[in-house]
């Protein structure tokens, strides 16, 4: 107990003195000074180039040394200290991810979101170096539908990513092999589906690739391996986050409502996206019949046809009558 209360004294001086070095920096008018380092014994260039990542100093040619960035930065300097002086975390909630609606007051906070920004911003770099890698499974469900409505393809919402994916997901530690993962997500993400062994599973293309994770907020590189497959029984019923998209918006990467489905790795990894939905088969072996809805629209969209004709007819009449009448 006695040593622990040492450390904790140890622990404590040390955030003092940290905290008055960044004082003491934060109100630096010209080059910043070694010597408010010599007591402490905390290393000059590393806290130095520490401060410069985070752009409150830079580096000034012309006296060879650090510099404080601006006002602002030196404000956040002092701003920080006094977090360190009480013994509180700046940013918060490291162990878990809240939604972009919680970024207002002080769930601005929120650590993810710090390194989402960072990241993002660091996505635009000339050949970014991926600080996270995860693989992925994924399955392209192929369906044919009647009612001329024609093929249409599944895909699920991901409130995280605030995109369509197509139905998968990670390969955990705990799957034995990715048929066992894509299975299991299969179970997971569509409700009527139960593995029977019935169902024909066949491994498509893999592909890397490499994007912002919105999980995590990292850089991460995605290895994937796609799936087709035919059901032995259908049609299926949803989830409420899932839709049949169709091969225009697939194509488009894009619904028509302007939300956006994300098929970077696909289409990375089959080169013409157009081409290879085209010749994918059905992955239900008769024709699903669509819901009330699907037809309302369709007929819906026969009515205006219908209505369109009469009317260039009616209007042709009525023009016709006009020349010779």
């Amino acid at each position: 107990m006695r040593r622990y209360h040492e450390e904790m004294v140890v622990s404590s001086a040390a955030s003092v003195e940290f905290a008055e070095i960044l004082e003491r920096v934060s109100s630096s008018s010209g080059p910043i000074s070694p010597a408010y380092f010599t007591e402490s014994g905390t290393d000059f260039v590393t806290t130095m180039e520490m401060l410069k990542a985070f752009g409150l100093v830079t580096e000034n040619s012309a006296s060879n040394g650090y510099v404080v960035a601006s006002e602002i930065a030196s404000v956040f300097m002092r701003s920080l200290a006094q977090y360190i002086r009480a013994g509180k975390p700046a940013f918060e909630g490291w162990s878990r991810w809240s939604s972009p609606d919680d970024q207002r007051g002080s769930n601005i906070r929120n650590g993810p979101h710090l390194t989402l920004a960072m990241e993002e911003y660091r996505a635009g770099w000339e050949n970014p170096i991926a600080i996270r890698t995860t693989s992925v499974v994924q399955a392209v469900i192929k369906a044919r539908f009647g009612w001329k409505i024609g093929v249409r393809f599944l895909v699920r919402w991901d409130s995280k990513a605030n995109s369509f994916q197509l139905v998968g997901g990670h390969h955990r530690a705990t799957d034995e092999s990715a048929d066992e993962a894509i299975l299991r997500e299969l179970e997971e993400e569509i409700p009527s589906f139960v593995s029977s062994g019935l169902d024909q599973l066949s491994r498509g293309p893999k592909s890397d690739a490499t994007q912002v994770s919105h999980t995590f907020g990292a850089l991460t590189q995605y290895r994937m391996q796609f799936y087709t497959i035919t059901f032995a029984k259908g049609p299926p019923a949803l989830a409420p986050s899932e839709r049949w998209a169709t091969f225009g918006e697939l194509v488009n990467q894009r619904t028509r409502q302007g939300e956006r489905i994300n098929l970077l790795g696909l289409s990375r990894a089959v080169g013409n996206l157009g081409d290879y939905l085209k010749e994918l088969p059905s992955s239900y072996q008769a024709p699903i019949r669509p819901s009330k809805r699907q037809i309302a629209s369709q007929f819906a969209k026969f009515a205006l046809t219908v209505l369109g004709i009469a009317g260039g007819l009616v209007a042709l009449v009525q023009a016709w009558m006009w020349i010779w009448g």
